[in-house]
């Protein structure tokens, strides 16, 4: 199957990677403009954009193209250039070194593109959590980036246990401050029944805390208060890693 990429990037380092990638099983589009390389995605079906590292707003232009185009990103990285600080925090689905040999990014497009195939079609999302502040807050984050996405909103760990029995979801979001039983017995009755993705998300933030979570089986802990675009990223990445999301033991 060739894959179609949009490269976009100074014109010395997109004409490089057209020249390397061109005559192999991969259709290359080169855009130098971040307005019409958006269009086009919005507009066309990628497999991938494969974004120049080195380019100004490269965080906030990735991010647009995870949110307002919904395609994978690979960062094109420089040794001499890289903020190796940075690309860890970034929402991307990976990077690869500008140096690097045909069969080695062709190998890694295709990597991307499987692992990115094994996210569920229709996301559905469990929100555990009486604050409402906070599910005001995620109602919006929601509602502006992941619109299609299914959410739905519990608001005691009875009622969340219950949701998990009957619907199960894809990912768990899970306050630990709950009004009728502890996020942490919430979370430990969801481990003996499935192994779906769980967020702790809370403004305890004790080290004893964060231990007990990540010991119980949670698979992040996220402080309130958030900013919505990191925790929209960190959901993404659990269910693009998210090994046997939704998968009830019964």
């Amino acid at each position: 199957m060739e894959l179609k990429v949009l490269v976009l990037g100074r014109r010395n380092v997109s004409r490089r990677v057209y020249n390397s990638l061109a005559d192999n099983a991969v259709s290359i589009i080169v855009q130098n403009d971040i307005a019409e390389a958006i269009t086009l995605l919005q507009n066309e079906k990628f497999d991938l954009a494969l974004v120049d590292g080195g380019i100004d707003n490269l965080e906030s232009i990735c991010y647009r193209i995870t949110w307002q185009c919904r395609v994978p990103i690979i960062v094109l990285v420089s040794g001499k250039e890289a903020d190796w600080n940075l690309l860890k925090t970034m929402d991307i689905d990976g990077f690869i070194p500008e140096g690097a040999g045909k069969a080695e990014i062709l190998a890694y497009f295709n990597s991307i593109v499987r692992r990115i195939d094994c996210r569920p079609a229709s996301v559905k999302i469990l929100i555990v959590d009486n604050d409402e502040s906070s599910l005001d807050v995620l109602r919006t984050a929601f509602q502006m980036y992941w619109p299609e996405a299914e959410v739905k909103y519990t608001l005691s760990g009875t009622e969340g246990l219950l949701s998990i029995r009957l619907d199960p979801a894809h990912l768990v979001l899970l306050e630990l401050n709950l009004p009728d039983i502890s996020g942490f017995e919430v979370l430990s009755k969801i481990r003996s029944i499935s192994q779906v993705p769980v967020m702790i998300m809370t403004s305890a933030r004790t080290p004893e805390h964060v231990v007990k979570a990540v010991d119980l089986g949670a698979n992040d802990y996220i402080i309130k208060p958030f900013k919505q675009l990191n925790l929209m990223s960190r959901i993404r990445q659990h269910l693009t890693l998210g090994a046997a999301a939704g998968k009830i033991k019964v």
